[in-house]
């Protein structure tokens, strides 16, 4: 069971990803991902009719008092989870994207593109706060360090570059631990799908 004092991040990683009936890849899901998360953390898993979006498509379980965030790639997800405080979580993988990472390089004033975790900083920012792609103009970027940045308008932003060059971004209103879990491949993460 978590305490309100941090920010339960629970990664995932599938063998595959599911199928439908004709053998194509299913996409993960938002709701699934998060009641699933939700289930690994709490031990019981909330009513998914509770876990909904507000109206810039920030998470929260309400039968659980939780402000959630999910982000995936391919077979890789991670949710976040946090009960007061709006939280974002972003995941990239590190393969090559020259003109996503020109633009938003533009976008946020940098001398040239910007790195895949500055990426997920961006990303996460948005999952946790009122701006929108078409709002971000404007938002610049902390340096690189390790530990909690001030990011933008009260916000801070924690990010973690793996050795693969894959990086997780965490955003969220203070700085405050992190408490990593990882969740198998069980029954309880097939069903998210």
């Amino acid at each position: 069971m978590s305490t309100p004092d941090a920010i339960d991040l629970i990664s995932t990683r599938r063998r595959s990803l599911p199928r439908d009936r004709a053998g194509y890849p299913v996409r993960l899901h938002g709701k699934g991902l998060i009641a699933a998360a939700v289930q690994c953390r709490d031990g019981v898993a909330p009513d998914r009719r509770s876990i909904r979006t507000d109206a810039l498509r920030r998470w929260t379980v309400a039968d659980r008092g939780l402000h959630a965030s999910v982000a995936h790639c391919a077979a890789d997800a991670v949710v976040a989870l946090h009960p007061s405080a709006p939280v974002g979580v972003d995941l990239q993988d590190c393969r090559p994207r020259p003109l996503a990472l020109a633009w938003l390089g533009e976008l946020v004033a940098l001398p040239g593109p910007c790195t895949i975790a500055q990426f997920a900083e961006c990303e996460a920012l948005i999952k946790a706060s009122h701006l929108t792609k078409e709002t971000f103009h404007g938002v610049r970027l902390p340096d690189a360090a390790p530990g909690w940045r001030p990011i933008h308008a009260g916000y801070w932003v924690h990010t973690a570059v793996q050795p693969d060059g894959s990086a997780v971004a965490v955003v969220t209103t203070e700085p405050m631990p992190l408490r990593y879990s990882t969740a198998e491949d069980s029954n309880v993460l097939k069903e998210a799908a």
